[in-house]
């Protein structure tokens, strides 16, 4: 009941800070909310997106949150996520010809191995120098960003264009429609990340040696648990999560790379997992709640509301989470 009291006072504050933005603005709050729903949730196209996107904040923020519950902070998914859609477009241009159906099965090890090893230096950086992964992690992101743009521009740059731009993926290596609806299956790899996510940290003994890590040092050595290997697993574990992240925006999307591909879901997963106060089962809901948010945004634009105005929104409802949690704002690793 608590939690359903927070969440309740979450969304009230923020209608009333977002309704006196939009008077800020000259908008009618009552207009500029039902333009926002509007665009999300109250048509097939935007209801789509809101979903597509839920799904793809889950994913970020699971990636974020794993490494975060053993203590250690993953600011490189935004950099790992495009290197596991460059690492999944790769073998798709390369085994086109012979892979057939079982490509997106190689795009999905290949986008998982990019991001573990984009998170891997990070870790060895951590682990034989005592260096911060906050700053190692957040460092790569920008290294990723020009690594793809080289790929995107030059080396798989499609030549019948004057502009960069790269082939179309073959239609078996995106994820097929779902029925009846504008919504891909890569939702469905989504939802199959979270459940193993909470069935790892619930039932699995290293879930436990993890978590037991990010509460206390100390009792983590007394318990016996493996700290270099917690430190290194959930960096690489993180990673991987990140690099699926890539594959469901590339094979979900827009089925091409480009060197603006992924920018800002990375850094969108730290506030989801925040919002949800590092716990799994809530990641959702406060996907969700960031998902309307984004695409409703569009709605606003429409009434002359600046397009930072949904960023203000965001940062109201961590502090606002943080504030209503109570007890519960101090994370449970």
């Amino acid at each position: 009941m608590k939690a359903w009291k927070s969440w309740l006072g979450l969304t009230v504050l923020v209608i009333g800070a977002g309704s006196l933005l939009l008077i800020l603005v000259g908008v009618n709050p009552i207009e500029g909310w039902i333009a926002l729903i509007e665009r999300s949730l109250g048509n097939p196209y935007g209801l789509s997106r809101v979903l597509e996107r839920t799904a793809i904040f889950t994913v970020t923020a699971l990636a974020f949150l794993l490494p975060f519950k053993a203590g250690i902070w993953n600011i490189g998914v935004e950099g790992q996520l495009m290197i596991g859609a460059l690492a999944a477009y790769s073998i798709a241009r390369l085994t086109s010809g012979f892979a057939g159906p079982f490509v997106l099965v190689f795009m999905f090890i290949a986008a998982a191995i990019g991001g573990m090893l984009w998170a891997l230096l990070p870790a060895l950086i951590r682990l034989r120098m005592a260096g911060k992964e906050i700053l190692t992690t957040l460092m790569l992101n920008y290294v990723a960003i020009h690594i793809v743009r080289h790929f995107s521009n030059v080396i798989w740059k499609d030549e019948g264009y004057a502009f960069p731009i790269t082939k179309l993926l073959p239609r078996t290596a995106t994820f097929a429609g779902l029925p009846r609806s504008e919504i891909h299956t890569g939702i469905i790899l989504a939802i199959l990340i979270l459940v193993l996510v909470i069935v790892f940290m619930r039932y699995f003994a290293l879930g436990f040696d993890l978590r037991t890590h990010g509460g206390s040092l100390r009792t983590a050595r007394f318990a016996g648990v493996n700290i270099r290997r917690i430190i290194m697993f959930s960096l690489l574990l993180g990673g991987a999560i990140a690099g699926i992240a890539g594959l469901i925006e590339l094979s979900g999307g827009t089925p091409r790379l480009t060197d603006g591909i992924g920018l800002g879901l990375g850094y969108m997963g730290i506030p989801v997992a925040l919002l949800a106060n590092a716990d799994p089962k809530k990641v959702p809901i406060a996907a969700l709640f960031f998902a309307v948010l984004v695409v409703g945004s569009t709605g606003l634009n429409k009434l002359g509301v600046p397009a930072g105005v949904y960023e203000v929104l965001l940062g109201v409802a961590i502090m606002a989470r943080l504030a209503f949690a109570g007890k519960e704002a101090t994370v449970v690793r």
